[in-house]
């Protein structure tokens, strides 16, 4: 790998600045019904591929010189349970 972390980090910030936080163009999907959103900048290249909408789950990967550096997994499921915790933490927390 030649991209320090230093330059990993920074091109992680001005990827997700350019894709999904700022509702980014839609790439061609990868798997079948997955959303994704790339980024690139010279040899790097950021990938987020994710799916559903309200509950989702999703992979960022970034590449240089077409091999992965990088990687993360994410999902997001909305329940009662999730939504009454966070509701009693910030009544607790004011």
């Amino acid at each position: 790998m030649n991209c320090t972390e230093l330059a990993l980090k920074g091109f992680l910030v001005r990827a997700k600045r350019n894709t999904y936080a700022r509702d980014g163009v839609l790439s061609a999907s990868s798997r079948p019904n997955s959303k994704d959103l790339h980024y690139g900048e010279g040899d790097l290249l950021y990938i987020d591929s994710y799916f559903g909408s309200a509950d989702f789950i999703g992979e960022e990967v970034v590449f240089e010189n077409q091999k992965p550096i990088w990687g993360m997994n994410y999902e997001s499921v909305k329940t009662l349970w999730r939504t009454f915790f966070r509701f009693t933490t910030g009544v607790v927390n004011h």
